[in-house]
């Protein structure tokens, strides 16, 4: 009898990992001598790297020049730096990037956009998250959400493009998505699908 009481136990513990990982996806469990491990290499970093998954997720897609990269500021209700320094407080630096936008390929039209880069620095502070990196004077594609208010890059340093460079090489991204991108092509893929 106890025997079947811990078969159930067991039974019960692989059905409720089961459902866990069809719950968040991404996951595939692999049996190996009799022990359960999970592959944790999930289906985001898979949609981080498409573009077709960023451009669905963008509020905004634009193509346009990089006019200004602000210094880093504090995100705190007065701008100011908090009182006690703490590492969550630390996440308060961003700096913002103004785009002059030239063509409007999803959402709507308009002369320039501000997009939020939660990284900066700021009274010697840093927040150094991963984060796409802009210049001034930079030809730029982007994959813009909405957040609270104000247009984040989606995919952090995934969803900017460098229109300089005819063809964008994915060397870091996992291997089904490794293939060069030509921005000529993504581009007029996107306008195809958007207008």
């Amino acid at each position: 009898m106890q025997f079947i009481r811990q078969e159930l136990r067991h039974g019960r513990k692989i059905m409720l990992i089961a459902l866990i990982v069809a719950a968040f996806g991404g996951f595939v469990l692999i049996q190996n001598n009799g022990v359960m491990k999970a592959n944790t290499r999930s289906l985001y970093s898979e949609q981080v790297h498409n573009a077709t998954h960023q451009a669905q997720r963008a509020d905004l897609i634009v193509t346009g020049t990089v006019e200004k990269v602000s210094d880093g500021k504090w995100s705190t209700p007065n701008n100011r730096r908090p009182e006690n320094i703490t590492n969550e407080n630390l996440d308060n630096i961003h700096h913002d990037v103004r785009i002059d936008v030239n063509e409007t390929i999803k959402g709507e039209d308009r002369d320039w956009v501000t997009v939020r880069i939660d990284s900066g620095t700021v009274d010697g502070y840093t927040n150094n998250k991963p984060s796409a990196d802009y210049d001034e004077g930079e030809k730029v594609l982007v994959f813009l959400y909405r957040w609270e208010g104000n247009y984040k890059t989606v995919a952090d340093n995934h969803g900017k493009f460098d229109l300089s460079k005819e063809i964008i090489d994915r060397e870091n991204a996992p291997e089904k998505f490794q293939q060069s991108i030509n921005t000529s092509s993504l581009i007029e893929q996107l306008r195809e699908t958007y207008n």
